[in-house]
């Protein structure tokens, strides 16, 4: 019982901390020597949420968080980086499904049996999906900000 008394106030920190909000000042904060040693109008831009050509990953970074996906690429033999980040789409939607057949299926005492099953598959789905989009995409040359792209909102 000490034990646990004394595990769950780290726990529960540990839990307030994993569900801290991410904006651009606390993610300067994370990276406060790679911040300071961005240039004023850098900075000033990054706390804002905005980017423009020129900036260095850590001011993208903490301008918009980390990238949900990474990639290389090369263009006119030139080596690029690019960021993608993504958001979720909430849509509705709705169906039934219904099949007719034999499953197999259930647990006895001696293990797994087969029986006659009419309605093998059902299905109901109604309610809000989510469908991922692209959000934002941030190209790099050589550690700098080549160009970038978002969606108006």
């Amino acid at each position: 019982m000490n034990t646990l008394l004394r595990i769950l106030p780290l726990a529960l920190a540990l839990m307030g901390a994993s569900c801290a909000p991410s904006n651009p000042a606390s993610r300067a904060q994370k990276r406060s020597a790679a911040f300071q040693a961005l240039p004023a109008e850098h900075q000033k831009m990054a706390l804002e949420g905005r980017i423009k050509e020129g900036m260095s990953r850590d001011a993208v970074w903490v301008a918009w968080g980390p990238a949900s996906r990474i990639y290389e690429a090369s263009a006119q033999g030139t080596a690029l980086e690019i960021w993608h980040y993504t958001g979720l789409q909430q849509v509705y939607s709705g169906s039934i499904g219904m099949g007719v057949g034999f499953g197999y299926g259930g647990s006895g005492r001696y293990g797994r049996y087969r029986r006659a099953d009419p309605f093998s598959y059902y299905d109901l789905n109604y309610g809000p999906q989510y469908v991922p989009f692209r959000q934002a995409e941030v190209k790099f040359q050589k550690g700098v900000v080549k160009s970038w792209e978002r969606m108006k909102e």
